[in-house]
């Protein structure tokens, strides 16, 4: 493996693997591959620097924070590449199997196969923020539960009023 790694760090001292987009991605992958993921988040800092709209870029960095722990910061980017993505894509599927992992492994697997959440999280929405406020907001009213549920199960744009109702009747 050691050795490996020394072939990595040498192909970085290569004057055009800094100009080669690809070349970046693959390093930075690999590095991610040999479980160093800070070298990996270091490759991928740099080629953002000369490629900062890159999609694979984005998504390998936040393969990247996932790894180290950093969770909240790879959700975000995942959920900013996502508004980018072109529906019913390879890019887009890739991007919603790695937010499904994240909020399955985090107790949110149900909203992991929730098509609205990730319609709103396409459309830009702050769905996260949204969706927390929501829970929380319930965790001080659990006799409003079954009332939400079943005004969400609703048209979208009906539901979301009769959520806005109920939150009238029990402000904060």
């Amino acid at each position: 493996p050691e050795a490996g790694l020394a072939a990595l760090a040498s192909a970085l001292e290569v004057p055009e693997v800094e100009k080669d987009e690809a070349a970046l991605l693959r390093l930075g992958q690999a590095y991610l591959r040999c479980e160093r993921p800070d070298e990996a988040e270091r490759v991928f800092k740099q080629a953002l620097g000369r490629f900062p709209y890159s999609r694979e870029l984005n998504v390998a960095r936040a393969d990247v924070l996932v790894a180290q722990g950093r969770i909240a910061e790879a959700v975000e980017i995942f959920l900013n590449e996502l508004r980018y993505a072109t529906p019913d894509t390879p890019s887009e599927q890739g991007l919603r199997t790695r937010l499904g992992a994240i909020l399955t492994r985090g107790g949110a697997g149900w909203l992991a196969d929730d098509e609205p959440f990730f319609r709103d999280a396409m459309r830009g929405r702050p769905v996260v923020a949204v969706r927390l406020a929501v829970g929380e907001w319930l965790a001080r009213f659990p006799e409003e539960v079954d009332r939400v549920r079943k005004a969400l199960q609703k048209e979208p744009d009906t539901g979301m009023r009769d959520v806005e109702v109920t939150v009238l009747i029990h402000p904060e």
